[in-house]
C-alpha cells in the first residue's frame, strides 16, 4: 500500500513539474501539487512548487501571501518554510522582515545555501553590501557549483571596492565550473580595467563577446560583422600604436552589442594611442545615450579640437553638436566661447547662431544664473523654442 501511495505521489509531482512553466496549463499543475500534498501531507515540496506556480501566474503576489503563512504554520521547524515566507516578503518589498525570516531558517539549518543566497539578495537591496558579500560567500562554500552565487559575490565585492578579492573569487569559480557565461568574462574585463590591467581587460572583453551569441533575428550583415570582429581578436602585450586598431574594432563591437561602458573604455584607450576626431564624436554620442553628459561634453570638445575635415567628419557639424549639447547642459558661457572659436576657424553656419542668439537675447537681464524662478522660466522657454520637447529645469544628471 505504501509503495502505491509513493508511486502515486511521484506521478503527480512529475506531472506538475512537466507543465508548471506552461502558462496554459499552470492551473492543472497546481491541482497536481494539491493532490500530491493530500497523499503526503508531511512533505513540503508540493506546497513549495504550488507557490512557485502561483507567483508565476500573479505578478502582484497577493494570492500567495497567505499561502506562505500557512506553510509556516504547517511546517514551523522546516527551514524551507521560512525561506519561502521570506521570499514572499521580498516580493512585497519587506526586506528587513525577510532578512529576519532567513536568519530563522539558518538557525534551523546553518548550512542552507538557499537561505544564505536569499538573505544576501535582500541585504544587497538595502545597501548592506559587506554583509551581502559575507552571505554570498557562505553560500558558495556550501554549494560551490551554484553559478549565480559566485557571480553575485563578485559583484558585491566590486561594490565595496575589493577588486582583487573579486578577481580571486572569479578565478576560484572558474576552477569549479567550466564557465561559458559571457557575463563572467565581462565582469573579469571590467574589474581588470578598474585595476589598470588594460591588456587582460581587453582579452576578457573579447572572450565575453565570443561567448555571447547575436540575437537570432540578427541580419546577415550583423552576423558578418560579429564573425569578422571575433576573427580579428589578438592578445595585446604592450600598449603601443600597433594595438590601436584592435581597441577600435573591439570598442565598436562592444557598443553594437550593448556593452556600452566597456566599449567606451576600449575607444578611450584607442584615442589615447591614436587621437581621432570622429571617434571622440562617436564616444560623445554614446555618452549622451547613457546620460553621462559631462563626459559627452569633454569628448565633443576634444572632437572639435582635433577636427579638420580630414578624417571623415564635418567640422561645422561637430561644433553644432557641441554647442547644442552645451546649451542642453545650460553651460551658456561655453556656448558663446565655442561659437566665437568656430567663427575664428572660418565656420559660418546659421545653425550655430540660433543657440548663441537666444543667450544674447534672453540672458543679459538675468545672468546671475542663481536658479531662481525667472532663470528657470527663461531656460525652459529657450529649450522649447529650440525644439527640446519635454524639457523641465533642471533636467539631467551630470555625472
Amino acid at each position: 500500500m505504501a509503495d502505491t501511495k509513493d508511486q502515486e505521489y511521484e506521478d503527480l509531482m512529475y506531472k506538475g513539474d512537466l507543465i508548471m512553466n506552461d502558462p496554459d496549463r499552470q492551473s492543472d499543475a497546481i491541482t497536481y501539487y494539491e493532490e500530491a500534498f493530500k497523499i503526503k501531507p508531511d512533505q513540503i515540496e508540493p506546497l513549495k512548487k504550488r507557490i512557485m506556480v502561483l507567483c508565476d501566474m500573479d505578478d502582484t503576489y497577493e494570492s500567495v501571501f497567505e499561502d506562505a503563512k500557512n506553510i509556516l504554520k504547517l511546517f514551523p521547524n522546516h527551514p524551507e518554510a521560512h525561506i519561502i515566507h521570506g521570499q514572499i516578503l521580498t516580493m512585497h518589498n519587506m526586506y528587513a522582515k525577510a532578512i529576519d525570516t532567513f536568519a530563522t531558517a539558518l538557525k534551523l539549518d546553518p548550512d542552507n545555501a538557499w537561505a544564505f543566497d536569499s538573505m544576501a539578495s535582500s541585504l544587497s537591496i538595502l545597501g548592506r553590501h559587506e554583509d551581502a558579500a559575507d552571505a554570498y560567500e557562505r553560500a558558495t562554500i556550501i554549494n560551490p557549483h551554484d553559478n549565480d552565487n559566485w557571480f553575485n559575490l563578485c559583484l558585491e565585492l566590486e561594490r565595496i571596492g575589493l577588486y582583487e578579492r573579486s578577481l580571486e573569487t572569479l578565478e576560484k569559480y572558474l576552477s569549479y565550473n567550466d564557465a561559458q557565461d559571457h557575463s563572467v568574462y565581462r565582469h573579469l574585463g571590467r574589474v581588470h580595467g578598474l585595476l589598470g590591467n588594460t591588456t587582460r581587460s581587453f582579452s576578457y572583453y573579447i572572450k565575453s563577446v565570443q561567448l555571447e551569441k547575436p540575437n537570432k533575428n540578427s541580419s546577415i550583415n550583423e552576423w558578418r560583422s560579429y564573425n569578422e570582429a571575433v576573427t580579428m581578436r589578438r592578445c595585446i602585450e604592450d600598449l603601443d600604436p600597433s594595438a590601436a586598431e584592435s581597441f577600435l574594432t573591439t570598442g565598436i563591437l562592444l557598443t553594437i552589442y550593448d556593452y556600452t561602458l566597456e566599449g567606451l573604455d576600449m575607444l578611450e584607450t584607442y584615442c589615447l594611442l591614436q587621437p581621432m576626431s570622429s571617434i571622440y564624436c562617436l564616444m560623445a554620442e554614446k555618452y549622451q545615450e547613457i546620460s553621462l553628459d559631462l563626459r559627452a561634453l569633454e569628448c565633443f570638445k576634444r572632437a572639435a579640437e582635433l577636427a579638420d575635415d580630414s578624417d571623415g567628419v564635418n567640422t561645422a557639424e561637430i561644433y553644432l553638436k557641441l554647442i547644442r549639447h552645451l546649451f542642453l547642459c545650460q553651460q551658456f558661457a561655453d556656448v558663446v566661447h565655442y561659437r566665437q572659436e568656430a567663427i575664428s576657424r572660418g565656420i559660418d553656419d546659421p545653425s550655430l547662431d540660433k543657440y548663441h542668439q537666444h543667450i544674447l537675447n534672453n540672458h543679459d537681464d538675468d545672468d546671475d544664473d542663481d536658479g531662481d524662478d525667472n532663470d528657470k522660466k527663461i531656460i525652459n522657454a529657450d529649450m522649447a523654442s529650440l525644439g527640446f520637447t519635454g524639457f523641465a529645469y533642471p533636467s539631467r544628471h551630470y555625472v
